[in-house]
């Protein structure tokens, strides 16, 4: 039970953020509640009735409903056909794993016991396929369950899943393909202390991630302390990447690949699920998010690394990947490339060390001569996405558009120092656009407002299911989840959907897909990614204020220099930030370029030229 929980734990704290928007003045504002008292849960499970559709900024045009509160810890929803509502009680916090019938009355009946039918926690996914098969991922496999008969059949067993994270959501194609992500043992490839912290380690001493084609390992083993010999506090232990713990090989080693590998996307034929699992995708961290288009492209959202362990990585985003048939096998880049940048970019050193080195040599081969691919989107540190759905046509000028459930930070625990999260974004197909759609605005407070989505689901009738965990309270001692504290939330359009107005924190990364930007008098619309800045190159003189987005992945800045005049911004601007920079221009020539590290000679610089007024 101790290894479960800490599995769970692990499934909260690393599921990886864009600033918090701007909500509603009139927003339930924080209350002082004491959810250790069962007079505090009640009045938080009282207040979680009262939340509106304005009080967590949904768009004009949409409804806001409780549909059950109270629960502990659902991480999925599913509704069937005739509109009967399903949901996945995980497991998180030593609560019992379900599946169980959402009731009109917002009680629940459980279908699916956990330890009764075997299936190791966290339940981490339920879904309806195309041809109503009821599907439940679990941690290490997948079942189908009969719904009448109540049986639990598992189809799919033996994903490596006993590490840091799980194999996680569903997703179904018209071919017959079922895909579900698997996510990484550790944080970055190098089983670590960290490892022994979330409490599989000394369980498992002989796991490692492993990958889904051969590698050659390019770094020299890292040394950390022995967590594994407590009786000696001096002993050091030096591991390897793809390499159990304390497990050491030289470079040039070569680590062969398999099928049943980490920080990939797999897939299985419907009909002959064991005969036909393959790996579809890899490179990845933790592809959390799963979604199937129209079209038949496969949308994957993936959590990016922390800085921790003894290969840690900072300030890395989230990332949304769209993916075709012809992407098939194909390496993303991880652990050696977060969004398409190379780890080894400083942007990605944790605070007073260095940028990682490279973990895998033949990253020639396994690109095909290729460069790194770059999601479609990214979201900041720490967001914490979680599962993904495609708008139906019932939503009108948003069908088409990815929905994603972020949970949210942990900061301090995390290593967060800002809030983020805690909301459900809409992703623009055409653009990469991010837009929030519902937010938390009290995210640490108990309002009773959805505290930590992190499942999502459209139902047959268009409205959309959000899963929310609850509260799960972080401090520097760690985690304390609130059990009676998570809730089923129903989103529902009032009549015809329109498309909300843009979010002004959106994050467009990929500026040459972007839709052209509109200047007005005096402002100009800035873009920054790795390694361009997208701005007009002439303008006239007068009082300029740029607007400047950080589009990218790691921290930028802004500098104008000329005519007698340097100004550029205090602080770096970190991914997804904008800001705005005032400077009076007079006619003549300005260097306008990124000061940070070395950006500017890797294409962040232009030449621009002032006209006269």
């Amino acid at each position: 039970m101790r290894a479960h929980l800490t599995r769970l734990i692990v499934l909260s704290f690393l599921l990886l953020a864009l600033p918090l928007s701007t909500i509603a003045q009139d927003a339930t504002p924080p209350v002082e509640l004491d959810l250790s008292t069962e007079a505090g849960l009640l009045a938080y499970q009282q207040a979680q009735t009262r939340v509106t559709a304005a009080d967590v900024g949904l768009p004009e045009g949409f409804q806001l409903e409780l549909v059950a509160g109270g629960l502990s810890f659902p991480d999925a929803v599913a509704v069937a056909e005739d509109g009967t509502v399903f949901a996945a009680l995980s497991g998180f916090g030593g609560t019992p794993a379900q599946v169980a019938v959402v009731n009109p009355d917002g009680t629940l009946t459980p279908v699916v016991d956990a330890a009764t039918a075997g299936l190791t926690p966290p339940i981490t996914d339920i879904a309806f396929g195309p041809d109503g098969t009821f599907y439940v991922a679990y941690a290490g496999g997948i079942a189908v369950v009969d719904l009448a008969a109540g049986a639990v059949t598992p189809i799919v067993t033996g994903l490596p899943s006993v590490g840091d994270h799980q194999n996680n959501q569903l997703a179904f194609a018209e071919d017959g393909w079922v895909y579900f992500g698997q996510g990484t043992a550790t944080n970055s490839m190098v089983v670590g202390p960290d490892n022994a912290l979330f409490g599989w380690l000394p369980l498992y001493p002989d796991f490692s991630d492993v990958p889904c084609e051969d590698v050659i390992i390019a770094a020299d083993p890292y040394e950390s302390p022995n967590v594994l010999t407590a009786d000696n506090p001096n002993d050091l232990a030096l591991t390897s990447p793809y390499q159990p713990f304390g497990v050491a090989v030289d470079p040039g080693t070569t680590i062969p690949g398999a099928v049943l590998c980490n920080g990939s996307v797999l897939r299985f034929q419907a009909a002959d699920p064991s005969g036909t699992l393959e790996v579809f995708a890899w490179g990845m961290r933790n592809p959390y998010g799963l979604a199937a288009d129209a079209s038949g492209a496969l949308w994957v959202v993936d959590n990016g690394p922390d800085a921790r362990g003894s290969r840690p990585i900072q300030n890395a985003p989230d990332s949304v990947w769209r993916l075709e048939e012809e992407d098939a096998g194909r390496w993303f880049g991880y652990p050696d490339y977060v969004a398409g940048t190379p780890v080894t970019d400083e942007a990605f050193a944790p605070e007073g060390g260095e940028p990682p080195e490279f973990a895998i040599a033949n990253h020639d081969a396994l690109l095909n001569g290729g460069e790194a691919p770059v999601p479609v989107a990214t979201l900041a540190p720490h967001t914490a996405t979680g599962q993904a759905a495609v708008a139906p046509e019932a939503w009108g000028d948003l069908a088409g558009s990815l929905f994603i459930a972020s949970h949210g930070d942990f900061g301090p625990v995390s290593g967060a120092t800002e809030r983020s999260g805690h909301a459900v974004y809409r992703i623009e197909q055409e653009t990469g656009g991010v837009e929030t759609f519902l937010q938390n605005p009290h995210p640490h407070e108990p309002t009773g407002a959805p505290a930590r989505p992190v499942g999502i689901a459209f139902a047959p009738d268009g409205s959309l299911y959000v899963a929310d965990l609850g509260i799960i309270e972080a401090s520097p001692a760690g985690l304390v989840p609130r059990p009676n504290t998570g809730a089923i939330w129903r989103i529902m359009p009032e009549g015809p959907v329109g498309t909300p107005a843009p979010d002004e924190t959106a994050v467009t990364p990929d500026a040459e897909a972007a839709s052209p930007v509109t200047q007005t008098a005096g402002t100009v619309e800035v873009t920054e990614t790795e390694f361009a800045i997208d701005m007009p190159t002439e303008l006239p003189a007068g009082p300029t204020t740029f607007v400047v987005t950080n589009a990218g992945t790691a921290e930028h800045n802004f500098e104008v220099e000329g005519q007698g005049i340097e100004e550029a911004f205090e602080q770096n601007l970190q991914p997804g930030e904008t800001r705005e920079l005032q400077v009076n221009l007079e006619p003549g020539t300005y260097e306008v370029y990124c000061p940070v590290g070395d950006h500017e000679d890797r294409g962040m610089r232009l030449e621009l030229t002032v006209t006269g007024s």
